[in-house]
């Protein structure tokens, strides 16, 4: 169980340092614009601090797959894939709303402006920019990193392949033989766990050790550093957290930076956490109700290579952009439903898999 624990806790870390460093970056580029001529100055290095964006989901996406296969290797089995990520998909410089990077990057010269309104001195809004570019560019390199973990978890629930010899062992639970020749349990995740990390707000720790289906989008906030452990019900020794054990193992100053005195003093008083604190988040919604996204859609996108036609209709820059929406991972699986088929199938038509 510490094996597992330790393998998701450093996949995380490098992730949260992957965005930390990027984000790092983009800021610098925000520091060094003219602040008596925001937006044209920082137009003159969005381009930029987007295409850092972009590399940094790539890489997200592509740290997935291996991850999978190492939390499987710390539980002592085996893991297989139908079909290998394709990073790009998860990487094609948009936001998890559709929007062009750019668009989302024009968060900085804007919230500065808002600031210089009310009342804020010039190196104030500045700040107040480089603090809303560091979390716009943080959260959309963890969504990269969410939306690749849900599909690869998809495509490793499985049946084994014959090449692996599966076989029924102890409890009705399958068997192969590794590339190295040994009988290993073969780990099929159905689900994840939450694993919070230290310093997790009250929203977070509420979540912790929760399972959740591996078709469920990872819910998290701006900066949130938590981590997804897949899980397969035929292993049963897998790490998970205790909300009240964490709770309990923080100190009195720690409790209320995560819950406010007034939430220590509910909690304290036997309340439960899960009413003390809202934990609910609210997700995006086209104007259709369906949850797409235009990257990848151009005619040189992942996507917009694989269609016909395009149109400039809704497209929110000079390029045209495909007639067919690309749906997301979410909105794919809620479509398929139960049907496995049709899922790979529309994953394999928007470009998530190969």
């Amino acid at each position: 169980m510490g094996a597992v624990a330790e393998v998701a806790a450093d996949f995380q870390a490098r992730q949260i340092s992957l965005a930390a460093r990027t984000a790092s970056v983009v800021v610098g580029l925000w520091r060094g614009v003219n602040p008596t001529s925001m937006s044209a100055s920082w137009g003159g290095v969005a381009a930029r601090a987007a295409l850092l964006v972009q590399r940094a989901q790539f890489v997200m996406a592509a740290n997935v797959d291996p991850y999978m296969e190492s939390v499987a290797d710390a539980f002592g089995a085996v893991s297989f894939t139908e079909a290998g990520l394709q990073p790009q998909g998860f990487a094609a410089g948009f936001t998890d709303d559709g929007r062009p990077m750019n668009g989302l990057l024009l968060t900085g010269p804007i919230n500065a402006k808002r600031a210089i309104a009310s009342g804020f001195s010039v190196s104030g809004a500045m700040d107040a920019g480089a603090a809303a570019l560091r979390t716009a560019v943080e959260s959309q390199i963890a969504g990269a990193g969410s939306s690749a973990s849900m599909v690869a978890m998809f495509m490793r629930d499985a049946p084994a392949p014959v090449s692996a010899e599966p076989f029924k062992g102890p409890g009705g639970h399958t068997y192969v033989k590794g590339s190295d020749g040994l009988v290993k349990p073969y780990f099929r995740p159905q689900s994840y766990v939450r694993m919070i990390q230290a310093g997790a707000c009250s929203r977070c720790i509420i979540l912790a050790g929760k399972h959740y289906h591996k078709q469920a989008p990872f819910l998290r906030h701006p900066r949130c550093h938590c981590t997804h452990i897949p899980v397969d019900e035929n292993v049963d020794d897998y790490p998970a957290t205790d909300p009240k054990a964490y709770y309990e193992s923080l100190s009195p100053a720690e409790r209320v930076k995560a819950f406010g005195k007034a939430g220590v003093d509910a909690i304290d008083a036997g309340a439960d956490m899960n009413q003390v604190v809202n934990a609910r988040q609210g997700m995006y919604v086209t104007k259709d109700g369906q949850k797409a996204t235009r990257e990848g859609t151009t005619k040189r996108g992942l996507y917009g290579a694989t269609q016909r036609s395009f149109t400039k209709d809704g497209a929110p820059s000079k390029y045209t952009r495909t007639v067919q929406a690309r749906l997301m991972p979410e909105e794919i699986f809620k479509i398929a439903g139960n049907n496995r088929d049709e899922a790979i199938r529309l994953l394999r038509q928007y470009s998530y898999i190969h």
